[in-house]
């Protein structure tokens, strides 16, 4: 790194870093009115920053700077769970006893449910009621119908079997 007269450090960047566009290029290099969904669109189908600039018609610069708006886009886009979970823990910490207090007794009953219902779904346990009674009704009726099938086919070997030797 350079130091300049003012002391500041001055960063050096690799010339194949930088691209030199002429104003020839029909390029709007400052285009601010792209719709930063189509950026994200483009950069999830995991197309290089010059590639969405030529595409959008705008410098690679642009494009990096649109990104910079999404904080941390990239870093987020690969790991969104790891993310989700941070924000959980933030959320959940933020919670306190005060905060419960002032919540209606009805939407804390409805927080108590769907709290349950993750808890048990994190354990591998049921998360819904089963009627016991239906599922063996259920059982019984295929045990009764394999029975009829495999009836239906031991007569039609049989019968199968008879025409066999009254042909011989």
């Amino acid at each position: 790194m350079t130091e300049n007269k003012s002391n500041e450090t001055i960063k050096a960047i690799q010339a194949e870093d930088v691209d030199i566009i002429s104003p020839s290029d029909g390029i709007n290099r400052n285009n601010k009115d792209i719709p930063l969904a189509k950026i994200i669109e483009l950069r999830r189908k995991n197309l290089s920053l010059q590639q969405i600039a030529d595409i959008l018609k705008c410098s690679k610069q642009n494009i990096w700077q649109r990104l910079q708006d999404c904080e941390e886009f990239e870093g987020f886009s690969k790991d969104t769970a790891t993310h989700y979970e941070v924000l959980q823990h933030r959320i959940y910490k933020s919670i306190t006893e005060e905060d419960i207090k002032k919540t209606p007794f009805a939407q804390r009953i409805v927080a108590m449910g769907i709290l349950e219902d993750k808890k048990r779904l994190i354990r591998g346990q049921s998360t819904e009621n089963i009627d016991q009674f239906t599922i063996q009704t259920s059982l019984e009726e295929i045990r009764k119908r394999k029975e009829e099938l495999l009836k239906e086919l031991q007569v039609k070997d049989v019968t199968e079997e008879i025409k066999s030797h009254e042909n011989r």
